[in-house]
């Protein structure tokens, strides 16, 4: 078969599984080389359960030599901030109950580029969702299907194949790698993460807030049948753990009085107003809890300038990083010495159609109370 355009790796998978008459759909990278037996351990698997979804181990091939490198045996696991996979050990209470180590390997994830499931069992779960463009997070999404669904995803000791893994990619991402692996992660984490759990995707990456994540209402509707997150957390990836944030809000800081003002850095040191733009980048912030203000890993400070103060972000340093009180769409007050100032953010208007970002005796007017893209 061959794609009219460029589909990228998820849709092209869409379209060959649907072109597919087998009982059972192999995935296979086009960068790899079956080992010898690799196929019988995972056709039996799931001729013993058709919920079972499984995996080869994947040795490494040199991307230059093409040296055949065997690899340990490790599960799939998950980062937090990107709902990314990761190569795991397999933990001592798995490790424990595996008395050969021809055994089945429990895996929580999948590095989604080797994979047999039986084809019908493969549409029940809705198959790859149809909007998650190129490839990324793909493996997770599908990964949580077979979990919350009803499956169950393992490793084949028994079955191995070899998979060059490239030090940089000979393609492009139209619009972005970034932006194309934001997309889909955030879909991902926005149909199967509870809030609470989407919050924590967000505080660690909260430049995703500011890319469109597309219509998910046809998988919303498939996922309110499926367990929820926190009974995967629990039963299949109780090592994972839930990071502690330490942030109050993050994202945009948008202004009430004029609400298509936010706070940004405008490329440089200095902090100051522009028409907010949802692309993140100079107007991406976080509020930690005990009100330190930070752009990316910088903290707002409070500096001399020629008219007086000037709002800038620096060095995190104990005497000049600014705290805030603050609450939910209410103002940014100054704390100092761990009391309030009477100072709060403000717009200041100078000539014309300038305006200023100053610390002013507050007053509670529209111009002083912000809001944050998410409060956590």
């Amino acid at each position: 078969m061959r794609t009219r355009k460029r589909e990228g790796l998820i849709r092209a998978r869409m379209l060959g599984a649907a072109a597919a008459s087998g009982k059972v759909l192999t995935f296979l990278d086009s960068h790899i080389e079956c080992n010898v037996g690799w196929l019988e351990p995972l056709l039996d698997r799931i001729r013993q359960n058709r919920t079972n979804v499984v995996c080869p181990v994947i040795d490494a091939i040199d991307d230059r030599t093409f040296a055949y490198l065997e690899a340990q045996t490790l599960r799939g696991g998950m980062d937090w901030k990107e709902l990314k996979f990761e190569w795991r050990s397999i933990p001592s209470f798995q490790s424990l109950g595996r008395k050969d180590p021809s055994w089945p390997i429990i895996s929580p994830t999948m590095a989604g580029g080797l994979f047999s499931i039986e084809r019908d069992y493969f549409y029940e779960l809705g198959a790859y969702d149809p909007e998650l463009f190129i490839w990324g997070g793909e493996n997770i999404e599908i990964s949580f299907k077979i979990w919350m669904c009803g499956g169950r995803l393992e490793i084949l000791p028994c079955s191995r194949v070899g998979h060059v893994f490239r030090k940089s990619q000979p393609y492009i991402f139209p619009g972005g790698a970034f932006e194309v692996f934001s997309h889909n992660t955030r879909r991902v984490a926005e149909v199967w993460l509870e809030d609470r759990y989407k919050k924590v995707f967000y505080a660690l990456m909260p430049e995703a807030l500011h890319i469109d994540y597309g219509n998910i209402t046809e998988q919303l509707e498939f996922r309110s049948k499926c367990r929820p997150f926190k009974w995967y957390l629990e039963n299949i990836y109780p090592d994972l753990g839930v990071p502690q944030i330490n942030l109050q809000a993050v994202g945009e800081i948008r202004n009430l009085g004029q609400q298509d003002v936010c706070v940004d850095t405008l490329g440089g040191a200095h902090l100051g107003l522009w028409p907010c733009h949802g692309q993140g980048e100079h107007q991406s912030f976080s509020l930690d809890k005990s009100g330190v203000l930070k752009s990316g890993s910088l903290c707002v400070i409070l500096e001399e300038g020629r008219d007086g103060e000037v709002l800038s972000v620096g060095l995190c340093k104990k005497e000049n990083a600014i705290k805030f009180q603050h609450q939910e769409n209410k103002e940014l007050r100054e704390l100092g010495d761990g009391s309030l100032t009477g100072r709060c953010l403000d717009i200041t208007f100078g000539a014309g159609v300038q305006k200023f970002l100053k610390l002013n005796p507050c007053n509670g007017g529209k111009f002083q109370q912000w809001k944050f893209g998410l409060y956590l």
